[in-house]
């Protein structure tokens, strides 16, 4: 009790303002009250939607990003993710991959499908796949809301697009009942997805480099007004000539109406930095070959619509991978597992490939992890099979 013996009031004054609290009341219980705060985590993830409504049918995508107490990023590589139904039973359960470890930012797309009961659902994120309550939540309704009341049709002028081309989308928005959607505005953003396996004739090939991965985003893009006959286009900058993999490209375009409800289209397109790229498919499974024998690769050189090209100065390289781990001990995490990669190229065979044909490669290995990367003299691109 900090009240003074024998007084009464305590009184405050200041510039003709006058205060007094009576120290003779009892004082305030706060034991009914929340007044704890939040609690203190060492690793905090954030969660954020577009929106906190869907329909059964549509694309829910999150993004999570990771801090530490300071509200730093954190280099964190994998995140649990569980997606739990209103009747509380886990549909979907996910250890994602980092997008950008260094930002710590994660993402996935779920498909939501059409049978999904409607109610309030839950995302729960966890630091680790076996922590009992989830680090952070993002709730969500499912919902069978009013029909559309506006078309929204999105073409573009190339389906495959090179490096340097800009993807230019024509849209056209028009009320059901005849009327040109005039002057509505539209919001747009487009995703970029690797596709180590762009070409479906070759679909066991790896095409590309994952390491692109790290340089892909999600852009969002200018709004834009639709003119008096309710038409539009989007004209979107070249993908980034540092990107040197097959992508899908996918364009995502939200139509407003007066009231202020929404219509979304999407439309898809592929990249290719090149007119062709070289393909890698190892003749074992699984990833896995035995030690000390032969590992076996076939590579062709095609182009988007899968026909079989010519290459002279190909160039194929064995690198190995060492990984050295040891623990490190920091104040806010405890002891943490760290590791160490050193790459030591092995040997490197140069060769041609004729029109309509396939080269085989063959190269001895022994105890442990191994990388093959092709690289085309003529292009200047490597695909990368590890």
């Amino acid at each position: 009790d900090f009240r003074p013996r024998g007084a009464s009031l305590l009184t405050a004054e200041s510039q003709g303002q006058f205060a007094f609290l009576d120290l003779r009341e009892a004082a305030i219980d706060l034991s009914d009250y929340p007044v704890t705060g939040l609690s203190d985590k060492v690793l905090k993830p954030f969660i954020y939607a577009p929106r906190d409504l869907y329909r059964p049918g549509e694309v829910l995508d999150l993004s999570i990003l990771l801090r530490n107490r300071d509200g730093l990023p954190e280099d964190v590589k994998h995140l649990n993710l569980r997606l739990i139904r209103p009747d509380v039973k886990l549909l979907l359960e996910k250890n994602l991959v980092a997008r950008d470890a260094g930002l710590g930012y994660f993402s996935y797309r779920f498909n939501i499908p059409v049978t999904a009961p409607t109610g309030l659902w839950r995302a729960e994120v966890r630091i680790g796949a076996k922590d009992k309550s989830p680090a952070q939540v993002f709730s969500f309704n499912i919902e069978e809301f009013m029909p559309e009341r506006m078309k929204l049709v999105l073409n573009a002028d190339k389906k495959l697009l090179g490096r340097n081309d800009r993807q230019v989308i024509a849209v056209q928005g028009d009320y059901l009942y005849g009327a040109p959607a005039a002057g509505n505005k539209l919001k747009a953003s487009r995703l970029m997805e690797l596709d180590r396996h762009p070409v479906k004739a070759y679909k066991d090939y790896y095409f590309g480099n994952p390491e692109d991965e790290k340089r892909l985003e999600r852009k969002e893009l200018d709004e834009i007004k639709l003119d008096e006959k309710g038409g539009g286009f989007l004209d979107i900058e070249p993908v980034a000539a540092s990107i040197a993999s097959a992508l899908k490209l996918t364009v995502t375009a939200s139509l407003s109406e007066a009231g202020g409800r929404v219509v979304t289209r999407s439309i898809d397109g592929t990249y290719w930095p090149a007119k062709s790229m070289l393909g890698i498919a190892p003749s074992f499974k699984d990833d896995v070959v035995e030690s000390d024998s032969e590992a076996q690769f076939s590579i062709v050189r095609v182009n988007a619509e899968g026909e079989l090209l010519a290459g002279e100065n190909v160039s194929a390289t064995l690198i190995k991978e060492d990984y050295d781990y040891f623990w490190e001990y920091n104040e806010e995490e405890g002891w943490v597992r760290k590791e160490t990669r050193n790459e030591y190229p092995l040997t490197q065979q140069k060769f041609t490939i004729a029109a309509g044909e396939k080269t085989n490669l063959v190269f001895p290995v022994a105890h442990g992890r191994y990388r093959l990367e092709v690289e085309d003299g003529a292009t200047g691109l490597k695909s990368v099979y590890a």
